[in-house]
C-alpha cells in the first residue's frame, strides 16, 4: 500500500510538473499568413526560436507583459532595408502583427535574422504599456506627443537590449528639440501619419519615432533612469520632466 501511495504521488507530481511546463510553453502564439508568401520549414523553425526567445527575455523585464501573445506573421514584397527587413504593430491587448520583407537582403530569413528581436521587443514593450491600436490605455485620440514618447520608450527598450538597431530610420536631427515644440503645437486630431510613423508633406519621416527617442535620452539624463525605469511613467510626466526649464 505505501509503494502504491509513492507511486500516486509521484504520479501526480509528474502531471503537475508538465501540466506547468505545457503552460509556460503555450504563452505564446504564433500564426503564420502564407497567403502571399509559403514559409519553408527552416523559415519557420527560426521565427519560431526568435518569438519565443524574446518573448522570455521581455517578460523577465516588463513583468505587466500580457499573460498570453498571439504573433501573426505575415509578408510584404516591398524592400525593407532601412528597418533591417521587419516592421510590426501591436494590433490589440496581447496581438502583435510582424511584417517580414522578402525583397529585402536574405528574403525572409535574412529580414528574421537581421530585424525580428528588435521589432518583438519593440511592440512587446508596447503591450505592456497598453499602446495598442485596439481598446488603446490611453484613448481612443490620444495625441502626437503622446505617441510620440510611447515610440521612443518602445524604440530605446528595443535598442537598448537587441543589437539591432537601423540609424537611417531613427536617428534624430540636431534640430530635434524644434522638432518637439512643433509636435507640442499640434492638436489632437493632427495626421498620425504626417507626424509619427509615415512621411510629412515637408519630406520628413517617421518624426515621432526620431523624437520619441530624443525626448527619452533626455528624459534618462535629466533624471539618471534607466530605460525599465522610465517606462514606469506617463507619458506627460515624462514630457514635463524634458520640457522643464
Amino acid at each position: 500500500m505505501e509503494n502504491d501511495m509513492k507511486f500516486v504521488n509521484l504520479l501526480f507530481t509528474l502531471i503537475i510538473g508538465f501540466g506547468l511546463v505545457a503552460g509556460a510553453e503555450a504563452k505564446t502564439e504564433i500564426n503564420f499568413n502564407e497567403e502571399n508568401h509559403q514559409f519553408s520549414v527552416e523559415e519557420k523553425l527560426l521565427i519560431e526560436s526568435i518569438v519565443k526567445q524574446a518573448e522570455v527575455k521581455v517578460r523577465q523585464l516588463l513583468p505587466d507583459l500580457d499573460e498570453n501573445i498571439q504573433v501573426n506573421v505575415v509578408t510584404t514584397t516591398r524592400n525593407l532595408d532601412i528597418v533591417g527587413g521587419v516592421f510590426g504593430r501591436a494590433d490589440a491587448p496581447g496581438v502583435i502583427e510582424v511584417t517580414l520583407s522578402t525583397a529585402s537582403k536574405g528574403g525572409v530569413s535574412g529580414s528574421a535574422n537581421s530585424a525580428l528581436t528588435s521589432s518583438l521587443f519593440h511592440e512587446m514593450h508596447h503591450l505592456a504599456r497598453g499602446w495598442t491600436i485596439a481598446e488603446n490605455h490611453y484613448g481612443s485620440q490620444p495625441g502626437i506627443p503622446v505617441a510620440t514618447v510611447n515610440e521612443g520608450l518602445a524604440s530605446i527598450f528595443a535598442e537598448t537590449y537587441t543589437d539591432e538597431y537601423f540609424a537611417k530610420a531613427y536617428d534624430y536631427p540636431d534640430e530635434a528639440a524644434q522638432w518637439l515644440d512643433e509636435i507640442m503645437k499640434l492638436p489632437k486630431d493632427a495626421n498620425y501619419s504626417h507626424w509619427v510613423a509615415g512621411f510629412h508633406p515637408d519630406g520628413r519621416s517617421v518624426i515621432g519615432y526620431r523624437i520619441g527617442r530624443y525626448v527619452v535620452h533626455q528624459a534618462m539624463k535629466k533624471t539618471g533612469k534607466d530605460i525599465i525605469a522610465l517606462s514606469q511613467l506617463q507619458p506627460n510626466e515624462i514630457l514635463t520632466i524634458v520640457l522643464e526649464k
